[in-house]
């Protein structure tokens, strides 16, 4: 890595280095294409930093990625690739973080502040590549608390809609999903029940 003169900032000489953070919360999904896959948003970041005119490191982005990492579970602090760029940011090596979508922040609007301000007292500016924000500027940052606050309801609401859905289809007596036993089969209105020949060959075992 070539190193800077003394004095002498990159954004100084006119150069601004930046990297992007991936996270893909199921790697599985992301290559069904329900997901947001790793490629995909390392494409977008490329494409947004060659438009900026940024000097893009791409190895560097894919070396801190979070493959399987939830936004919702896990605290910034515990992403193994965003410490990786923080410990980086410490050091002076870039001036801007990539994001495809502000989802890949955080799910949570504390918590994606508390990001947000550690790296800006390291220098380190956020650009949100869908929503198209630069969190630099004044209307740049309001955008970006609105759509977090937006982000923080819609994961809410999702979990009270599963947390729901689950516990309507347990009262129901309806399976909740993974391979039904060979001795259960699935019966009208998605309820389930044993199959009396499965069942006493079972017990002759």
């Amino acid at each position: 890595m070539r190193r800077q003169p003394q004095g002498q900032s990159a954004i100084a000489r006119g150069v601004i280095r930046a990297r992007a953070y991936i996270r893909v919360s199921h790697v599985g999904k992301a290559r069904q294409g329900v997901l947001l896959s790793d490629s995909m948003q390392l494409d977008e970041a490329r494409r947004y930093a060659e438009y900026m005119e940024f000097a893009f490191d791409e190895e560097a982005s894919r070396r801190s990625a979070d493959l399987d990492v939830s936004g919702f579970r896990k605290k910034w602090r515990e992403r193994p690739g965003l410490m990786r760029l923080f410990e980086e940011a410490k050091h002076g090596e870039f001036d801007v973080l990539i994001f495809y979508k502000i989802s890949r922040l955080a799910r949570n609007v504390k918590e994606a502040l508390d990001l947000i301000e550690a790296f800006e007292k390291l220098g380190v500016a956020f650009h949100f590549v869908a929503e198209k924000i630069d969190s630099t500027s004044a209307q740049g940052r309001f955008l970006r608390n609105v759509l977090l606050s937006a982000a923080e309801m819609q994961s809410e609401d999702a979990s009270t809609f599963l947390k729901s859905t689950c516990e309507r289809r347990a009262r129901e007596g309806r399976l909740q999903g993974g391979a039904l036993p060979a001795w259960i089969e699935r019966g009208e209105g998605g309820t389930f029940q044993t199959i009396p020949t499965q069942v006493a060959a079972i017990r002759r075992m």
